[in-house]
Order: C-alpha cells, then structure tokens, then sequence
C-alpha cells in the first residue's frame, strides 16, 4: 500500500519530471535519486504513470536538444516557472540539462505556453549555448612572450646534409610536465640537431602535448576530470620548448618542419595553439602544418610517414589507411612509416609492408598512472635519423639520472 510519502509526490510536474528521465535512459533508482526521492518513491511514479494518460498529467512536450559541427547546443523545453520569476543563465542551463562550468549561454527566448493541470503557468524556453574552452588571448599571449625570434641572417649549410632528422613529440602532458623537467631532454635533443646539418629536420607534435583541453579547469577533450594544473603555465613551457628546438634547427637544415596532431587530452587547446604558431612561423622558412583530421602523412626522399595520435583510429587499421588515403607517398615509398603515441611506452612491430612505432614519453608519473600501476615503462623520447631511403639509427633521449642537470647552460632561458 503507497503511504502518504508516495501520494505527495504524485503531482503533473514530478510526473512529468520523472518521465523525462526515463525517456532519456534513467533507471527508476537513478531518476529517484535525480530528483531526491527514495526508490519506493520512485517506483509508485513509475506505475502512475503506466496508468495515467499524457492528458491527465498534462505533460509537456519532450526537451528537444540539437548540437552542430561547432559544438553550439540549441534546446527548448516547457517548465512550470513562477509569474515574475527571473532565471539566471546558470539556473536555464541547469533547467536544459546542461553544466554551467562547461556552456555559457548565447541566446534565450521565452514564451507563455498555456496552464498545468493545477493552474500553474508553464513556459517555453529556447537557448543556444556555446562550450567554454579558454581564452585566446591567454594563448596569444604565451605565443607572443616565449616564442624565439630567428635571425633574420639566413643560415650557410655546406654539402654534409645528406641525412634527415625526425623529431616525435608525443604525449609531453605539459601541465603535468613542466620545462623544468624536460630540460635535460630537450638538451640531449639539441646536441643531436647541433651535431651536424640535415637535409630535413621534421617535429611532430604527436597530440596531448597539453595535459588539459581547458585553460580555467583541468580536463581532457572528452571532459574527464583531472588533478589540477597551471594551464598558463603549460601553455609557457610548452611554446618555450618547441620555440628553442625550431630556433636550433632553423641554423642547421633548409627544410624545418612541424606536424601537428592532436590528441585526447588537448584537441581544441593543440589546434588552437598550433594556428597561433602558425601564423607566427608563416614568414619564415618553417613550414608549420596543421590538420583537423586524426592523422596525417608526409615523405622525404623515399621515405613515407603517417602520423596519429593512437586513440583513434585503431592502430590495426593504420597501415591498410596509409594505404588507402595517400596512395601516392605509399607506392613511392621504399620505406614506410607510422608513429603514435597515447600509450606512454615504446612498442615496434614490422609487419604489412610497413614499420609501426609507438612512441615513448618523458612525462613524469601522474596520479591517474600511479593508482593503476602504469609506471613501468622508461621516460625517455626518441629522435629517428634516416638517410634518402631507410632509417639509419635510432637516438634514445633519456638523460643520465646522475646528471639530470647537464648541459643545460644551451637551454635558451625565459623569465
């Protein structure tokens, strides 16, 4: 038998609350405790519902939601609202289903609808909402401030340039990881560009180079929350580094390149970033690419390489996709290439016509990695050397831990 709990929640508006949730996939214990009600409560709902007609309880016209390509979500809906009541942006974006810290509002209209059940006013309201993601300025101004002028001297390179570096960049996590760590790489890693000069010098930014895709909370590209970091800062640190890399090869190669994918922690921050750096490089000689897709291709020589971050697509499909979406850098390949990143551990297998290399990291251990045990693998990074048709040798970049701080007098400083 219902009590009297079960009764006093039965009314046209909790009914038609209820049913909402249900028609978007809730359970009756999770409706229940969406709405605040015990589960017993929850299940006299359901079966007044089951025997109550849509004009009994006046039920309102379902929540109809859009989203388009640019993530901008259009919704109405009809609410019970009080003669006078005025809702903040907060209050209709919670009334939409949708969270105030991640959409701000860009529009509202609102309409009269008609009376509920008990003479309650109902009203239409229709919003179109934009996702927050962060401040271009605070990109701009971490381009502006940490990018390296070159020298407008253009560099003398002799007939020596007979071989080609590529330089993978994938899964720094900067936020997580800081310059300050990665100085000892990034030294080690200039060295080897400084050693010589180079027919090609090519960097590839390989996605989650940035540990959050926001820059006023700390989150990935699919909003899974993560311990917090300085997204400022990670914008300084990792616009330094790339700055003094690109510095150092623009004086030892003719061609200097870099290859931007983007990744499952930064996709709109790495894009973003990335056209901003563009623009920067764009009267110099640095060819600076960009790409909204997941991957990417590009060849020197014989040589033929495909970019993608790891996540998506599945790495199995990699080769028959190289294949098949740059059939002219495959068939004029006599050695081809794949690099991905995602999995912060070095992993290669040869095999359909083409090598497959996932790419280790420097990145320190984060909290996510040391409550699940991933911190097995070696922080190191790699830097691939080729001559005009095949890989010559593989440099592993990981700095001596009695000596964390060598050489670091070459690292380009910034205050």
């Amino acid at each position: 038998m219902a009590g009297k709990g079960q009764y006093s929640v039965s009314t046209p508006k909790n009914l038609r609350r209820y049913q909402e949730l249900r028609d978007e996939g809730y359970t009756i214990k999770e409706a229940s405790q969406e709405m605040g009600l015990t589960f017993r409560q929850g299940r006299y709902l359901s079966e007044q519902l089951k025997q109550s007609s849509p004009q009994e309880i006046n039920q309102a016209p379902k929540q109809h939601k859009s989203i388009d390509d640019s993530g901008v979500v259009s919704s109405d809906r009809v609410d019970e609202i009080r003669n006078g009541q005025d809702l903040s942006d907060e209050q209709l974006l919670k009334l939409h289903g949708l969270d105030p810290a991640k959409f701000e509002i860009t529009s509202v209209t609102s309409n009269f609808w008609g009376e509920g059940a008990n003479g309650e006013p109902l009203y239409q309201t229709k919003i179109k909402a934009s996702p927050k993601s962060f401040n271009l300025d605070d990109v701009a101004d971490a381009i502006n401030d940490r990018v390296v002028p070159l020298n407008a001297n253009i560099p003398v390179f002799g007939d020596d340039s007979q071989t080609s570096l590529v330089v993978p960049l994938f899964d720094l996590h900067f936020g997580i990881n800081t310059l300050e760590h990665v100085k000892p790489y990034l030294n080690e890693i200039l060295d080897l560009i400084q050693a010589k000069t180079y027919e090609n010098i090519v960097f590839i930014i390989g996605g989650d180079y940035f540990h959050s895709d926001f820059m006023h909370k700390t989150q990935t590209a699919s909003n899974t929350q993560l311990d917090h970091v300085d997204n400022m800062q990670s914008l300084n640190d990792g616009t330094s580094f790339i700055s003094s890399l690109i510095s150092a090869a623009y004086h030892q190669s003719m061609n200097v390149s870099v290859y931007t994918i983007r990744g499952n922690h930064d996709d709109d921050k790495l894009l973003t970033w990335s056209y901003g750096m563009r623009r920067v490089y764009y009267d110099t000689p640095v060819n600076w690419n960009l790409t909204l897709a997941t991957r990417d291709y590009f060849a020197f020589d014989d040589v033929g390489v495909m970019i993608s971050h790891g996540d998506k697509p599945r790495q199995r499909k990699l080769p028959a996709l190289f294949a098949t979406e740059s059939p002219k850098i495959w068939a004029n390949s006599t050695y081809r290439l794949i690099l991905t990143g995602h999995f912060h551990s070095e992993k290669v297998d040869d095999d359909s016509g083409v090598v497959m290399m996932q790419v280790p990291t420097s990145k320190p251990t984060d909290g996510y990695e040391d409550d699940n045990g991933f911190t097995m693998s070696r922080q190191k990074m790699i830097v691939l050397e080729f001559n005009q048709s095949r890989l010559l040798c593989t440099h592993y970049v990981e700095p001596d831990p009695e000596d964390p701080e060598s050489k670091m007098s070459q690292l380009l400083s910034y205050d």
